[in-house]
């Protein structure tokens, strides 16, 4: 059995340590940084202030603010492919919505194109089984070859989705025979 120093020092680092805890517990985690300033959304802020700037206007403004022309530029790139910023004939860039959104990454937008092609429209979709019937003519213009010179039979296939694999199959039927 502890005498009663040992016991009475035990119970008080039992409490020094349930009142740090606590302390940790009820605190805010502080930020390990301040943001200074969102290049994105101040781009196209002032392209919403100032429509039918050109591109190269916008960057010469905010170049002037403090940002870096390259990322500027890039930006204004990005919003028109995305489609929050269309550019007109004259070359003079315009918001298409109210608000600033985050710009998506190129893997979300490559997944997003991926699926329209992928699942076509609607209209593809109601033709069932029908759509996969073997076709009288292949259209081999939109075709592309690629040389390599260490493949395999197996890799190639791997790489083709199933309509491109019925597309192929249907050709080498047709050059072969059978």
């Amino acid at each position: 059995m502890p005498d009663i120093k040992t016991a009475l020092l035990n119970a008080w680092a039992q409490d020094e340590e349930q009142i740090i805890k606590e302390k940790v517990m009820t605190q805010p985690l502080a930020h390990r940084f301040k943001p200074t300033n969102n290049a994105s959304r101040e781009t196209f802020t002032f392209i919403k202030n100032n429509p039918n700037l050109t591109a190269k206007q916008i960057v010469t403004h905010l170049t002037k603010r403090g940002f870096k022309e390259n990322s500027t530029t890039s930006l204004c790139t990005q919003m028109i492919r995305q489609g929050m910023v269309s550019r007109d004939t004259r070359g003079g860039l315009r918001v298409m919505q109210d608000e600033y959104a985050p710009l998506k990454s190129y893997k979300k937008r490559e997944k997003e194109k991926m699926e329209k092609v992928k699942f076509g429209k609607p209209e593809e979709k109601s033709a069932g089984l029908a759509a996969l019937a073997p076709q009288d003519k292949v259209d081999t213009s939109r075709s592309t070859i690629v040389l390599t010179r260490n493949w395999t039979a197996q890799s190639v296939v791997d790489k083709l989705s199933v309509m491109q694999a019925r597309e192929l199959y249907d050709l080498l039927k047709r050059i072969f025979g059978g």
